[in-house]
């Protein structure tokens, strides 16, 4: 396992097929650039990306590189810390003059990334609105994006994202 890992870790050929997995925020606003930069310099390399949540497989060569979001890297694989990605919670002016985000009846919702509300409440409870109830999952990070545009309710969100309000 690792003979291969140096095998196709020291290949000096700047040809060929390069597949990079990241989840969709950080392939859609901040890996582009870097492939862009990287494209003028090496033209003869194929970008592939995988644009998704799904774990892939590195030692099965899923991907070349693997860009995710956790706290340490699996101990097979070699991991480097990005900048932290700050998240707030965002809604719709309208939607925040139209509801009630404390106090009662509380009328604002959250929009949630997943389908797990045990994981959602850990989020929203950093929140001054942990007591606003989930109403909708959208997966897909640019649905989810257009459902709080929408005024469908409250997200918590990546500040890089391109959003209205925050809250």
């Amino acid at each position: 396992m690792s003979i291969s890992r140096e095998v196709f870790g020291k290949d000096t050929s700047l040809a060929g097929i390069t597949r990079i997995t990241a989840i969709p925020h950080i392939a859609q606003y901040l890996l582009m650039p870097c492939v862009k930069e990287f494209t003028q310099l090496y033209p003869e390399v194929y970008i592939h990306i995988d644009s998704s949540y799904q774990v892939s497989n590195l030692s099965r060569h899923d991907a070349d590189v693997a860009i995710r979001m956790q706290n340490q890297s699996d101990g097979h694989l070699i991991g480097r810390r990005i900048p932290d990605i700050v998240s707030a919670a965002y809604a719709t002016p309208d939607y925040i003059e139209e509801h009630r985000f404390t106090g009662k009846p509380l009328t604002a919702q959250w929009i949630s990334w997943i389908a797990n509300s045990k994981k959602m409440e850990k989020w929203h409870n950093e929140t001054p609105f942990q007591n606003c109830k989930i109403k909708h999952c959208i997966y897909d990070s640019a649905a989810h994006l257009q459902t709080v545009k929408y005024g469908l309710g409250c997200s918590i969100l990546f500040c890089l994202l391109e959003t209205r309000k925050r809250i």
